[in-house]
């Protein structure tokens, strides 16, 4: 790891003595940012090992501002104080003050979570400063909030209590709901510890028209979500796509970060029925950003899965590869045994990929194992007869009636007939057709999007690999 880091360090050296332009620009064009976070932290420790004074990483101007943004806020969740020091190193280069005082709010909740309230706030005081002269308000509501968390932690409540009421003045002013709702919620418990039960009325009762609104955006985001499925089932993937850009404001004003993550997943399973893997990335990684915040190991390893994914059908098996692994740490971690199927059943079909190329015969021995084990898990997914066939699985999930499982069994089975994950089977056009009717049959009885939409790209995978591009399109 260590060598693979110098040579990428060196690299950049070269580059950086040449003055070639061709690395930033590589940044912009490369969507993945696991890749990005690495190139910006190898040129970062290339300066710190060589004790270099006011760095200046030159990558910076060709990464957008978003970017670098979103990279800070996970850089503050992974807990990656070096990505977080060169985040601002860039946004300082790039001259955007909005930028690093974004940067310098993250470091001080990475400080926060650290316990080091000192550092934090030091922080949280100069992202505020810039914050002031942009005149941006909910930047400022924001460090009041944190200051206010700090100060409850270091057992200063009298000065937590004036922090949350700036933060409260400022979150009125820009009508944000969901900091409102926060700020209101930690004042109601402040006014009933000390028994000051007129406030607490006061607080529950606008706690309960906020909550109202809340409910009634997320109603008209829902709208343009079931508006989205609806020309999604029609075969309208361009008109899909808008319908779900409408929903999302919605959900931002509301503060649901759920609803905001499914809309992106599901803009991204749009873009990828329609090709458009660039597009989908985006799109899934907004969603993965969202889903951790709520923390939730299903939706992460789901999400990773299709990030893989993309990247499997893009031939870039070596990054596929990683993505899995990670969507595995999340399947395995949420006891998901289906997730951690599909995704060992993409692994094996890159081994032999990959295999094939190089005649190795090992890599084709853990292809072929890695292919029974998967088959033996999804005969046995939520029961114990592992050596049941197909058949009998199906008729016991039949039985059970457990719809959801029959959806997914009959997918895998689609898109093992189809010759596009084979492992067990020899390819039969029909029978996946047949299998694909039926697992759609499941999902539009549990309404799950997902699924169908997975349904729908093994379909078109069939038509265009018979010649049938009209169908498949």
């Amino acid at each position: 790891m260590n060598m693979k880091r110098n040579l990428v360090s060196l690299f950049i050296c070269l580059i950086i003595i040449l003055g070639v332009n061709t690395f930033a620009r590589e940044i912009v064009l490369n969507l993945d940012e696991e890749i990005i976070r690495e190139k910006i932290l190898s040129a970062y420790f290339l300066q710190k090992e060589n004790e270099v004074k006011n760095p200046a990483l030159n990558i910076g101007e060709e990464i957008q501002d978003s970017m670098v943004v979103r990279l800070a806020d996970s850089a503050s969740y992974m807990k990656d104080l070096d990505l977080l020091i060169a985040c601002e190193i860039i946004a300082v280069q790039k001259k955007n003050d909005g930028v690093l005082a974004d940067v310098l709010y993250y470091t001080g909740k990475y400080f926060t979570s650290a316990t080091d309230y000192k550092k934090a706030n030091d922080y949280f005081e100069k992202a505020f400063q810039i914050y002031l002269n942009l005149n941006e308000s909910d930047g400022q509501a924001r460090i009041w909030e944190q200051k206010g968390e700090n100060s409850d932690k270091t057992g200063q409540g009298d000065v937590a209590h004036e922090f949350y009421g700036k933060a409260l003045e400022l979150y009125e002013k820009t009508e944000n709901l969901p900091g409102l709702i926060r700020v209101l919620n930690v004042l109601k418990l402040k006014y009933k510890d000390i028994g000051k039960y007129e406030r607490i009325f006061e607080y529950s009762s606008r706690l309960s028209k906020l909550e109202q609104k809340v409910e009634a955006l997320t109603g008209m985001g829902d709208i343009w979500i079931n508006k989205g499925e609806m020309y999604n089932n029609a075969g309208n993937t361009k008109e899909a796509i808008i319908a779900f850009d409408q929903a999302m404001p919605f959900f931002e004003k509301a503060g649901n970060t759920n609803s905001l993550a499914i809309a992106y997943e599901k803009k991204g399973i749009a873009y990828q029925r329609m090709g458009e893997y660039p597009s989908a990335l985006t799109a899934y990684r907004d969603a993965l950003n969202l889903y951790k915040n709520i923390n939730n190991k299903n939706d992460l390893g789901r999400m990773y899965e299709y990030i893989g994914n993309i990247y499997f059908w893009m031939d870039n098996y070596s990054l596929a590869l990683r993505i899995y692994e990670k969507a595995l740490k999340f399947y395995n971690e949420s006891s998901n045994l289906l997730g951690q199927a599909t995704t060992k059943k993409q692994k094996s079909e890159i081994f032999s990929k990959t295999g094939n190329d190089i005649r190795n015969p090992l890599e084709l021995n853990k292809a072929q194992k890695l292919a029974d084990d998967n088959q033996l898990l999804l005969n046995s997914n939520n029961n114990p007869y592992v050596k049941m066939t197909p058949d009998e699985y199906l008729k016991t999930l039949e039985n059970k009636k457990d719809f959801k499982s029959l959806a997914w069994e009959y997918l895998m089975q689609g898109n093992e007939y189809s010759g596009v994950m084979n492992y067990t089977v020899q390819p039969n056009i029909k029978k996946a057709l047949e299998l694909f009717k039926k697992a759609m049959f499941y999902f539009n009885k549990i309404g799950d999007s997902v699924g169908q939409g997975k349904v729908y790209f093994g379909m078109g995978n069939v038509y265009s690999n018979t010649g049938q591009d009209g169908r498949a399109l």
